[in-house]
């Protein structure tokens, strides 16, 4: 009774907070405390803190820099508000496997929760890192050299950018993660870049990808500036929130692939 009287102060606290410090819509804040009790009630401190790990720099990021990178982030498919999508592909697998883990109590299902959030984390710092302070972005399909923001572009800072985000997550689980625990976060870490990878794969194949007609931007989604843009790649129904999914799950399973190789 106790854990779920501070699972629901906590998910109010948590949904309540994100939404005034803009860092989530009206519709994330909502799922986004949903997921904070779930969390708290079936898997306490241990699977909270790598979700405050990865929730907290990821938005203090976003927002901060949200005006250096103004005339990046309008090609980019959504803002630096999450909305409940976003906060569902990013955290609803995690509060599935904590629920699983709830009742059968295997220590490789938090290992897998680290791994999804260690890959989503990467993807998000790379992205970051990578718009403001990378030069030259290469698309890998085409290793042609593109904006900074491009889907599908990669960098040296985004790089290392990507590997810094994975590291913090991966730390954060230290305390939880089964022995031998360095071994364990090494492939955290490993399966964060993997999944960060397949996110830019992904991104560059087959995310759906527009030219507005009339400043001839390649951007993300149908409309820009006021108008219909034209399809020019990808596949029309694949947009950004079904890669930062597919990147999760790279994250969740290769983790476990890393682990026993290792």
């Amino acid at each position: 009774m106790l854990s779920l009287c501070i699972g629901i102060v906590a998910g109010v606290v948590a949904g309540f907070g994100a939404y005034r410090l803009r860092w989530l819509s009206l519709s994330g804040s909502v799922f986004a405390g949903i997921l904070a009790a779930v969390l708290i009630i079936c898997g306490g401190v241990e699977w909270i803190v790598p979700m405050i790990a990865f929730f907290i720099p990821s938005s203090m990021l976003s927002v901060i820099f949200e005006r250096k990178k103004a005339s990046v982030t309008l090609a980019f498919e959504k803002g630096s508000r999450r909305d409940a999508l976003q906060v569902l592909v990013n955290g609803g697998v995690g509060g599935v496997l904590v629920f699983i883990w709830f009742v059968t109590r295997q220590d490789e299902l938090f290992l897998m929760y680290l791994g999804g959030l260690t890959a989503v984390a990467a993807d998000t710092w790379a992205t970051e890192s990578g718009i403001l302070w990378g030069r030259s972005p290469v698309r890998l399909v085409s290793f042609e050299r593109v904006e900074p923001g491009t889907s599908g572009a990669v960098s040296a800072v985004g790089t290392l950018g990507g590997l810094a985000g994975a590291i913090c997550i991966s730390l954060s689980g230290l305390a939880w993660i089964p022995n031998p625990k360095m071994i364990a976060v090494l492939a955290a870490v490993l399966a964060g870049m993997t999944g960060c990878m397949i996110d830019s794969v992904l991104g560059a194949v087959v995310q759906r990808r527009y030219r507005c007609m009339k400043c001839g931007r390649l951007i993300e989604r149908p409309v820009h500036c006021d108008a219909n843009a034209e399809w020019i790649g990808g596949l029309r129904w694949f947009n950004n929130d079904l890669v930062n999914l597919a990147c999760y799950l790279g994250g969740m399973i290769s983790v476990l692939g890393w682990y026993r190789v290792i």
